[in-house]
């Protein structure tokens, strides 16, 4: 029996397979298209997650989603407080002490 392991960007998946299956130097896509035979000794078995590249690509893209998701927030408020309004709802600060809490959410100003 022979092993494929494949991921973006650590390994995570593994196939297993018997025969003369020929893997393409060029990448993955070969993998993926083969179809499963219906004997057990001709195909493809899924074998598997391995369980470190998975939890590793797992925290990547989370990371990745998180990062951009703040960031857009981080922004919003930014420009919000140079328009000089509220950086929670963006409501109109004008007239408004420094220090006082915005009438539409209840935020203190920082």
């Amino acid at each position: 029996m022979n092993t494929i392991e494949f991921g973006i960007p650590w390994r995570s998946m593994r196939i297993a397979y018997w025969g003369n299956f020929q893997q393409n130097v060029g990448g993955m896509r070969e993998v993926l298209e083969v179809p499963v035979k219906s004997s057990v000794n001709d195909g493809l078995l899924p074998a598997g997650i391995i369980p470190l590249g998975f939890a590793l690509n797992t925290l990547l893209a989370v990371g990745v989603l998180l990062g951009a998701t703040e960031g857009i927030a981080f922004a919003r408020r930014r420009v919000r407080r140079a328009k000089g309004r509220c950086a929670a709802c963006g409501y109109d600060r004008g007239g408004l002490a420094n220090d006082a809490a915005c009438p539409e959410c209840g935020r203190k100003a920082s």
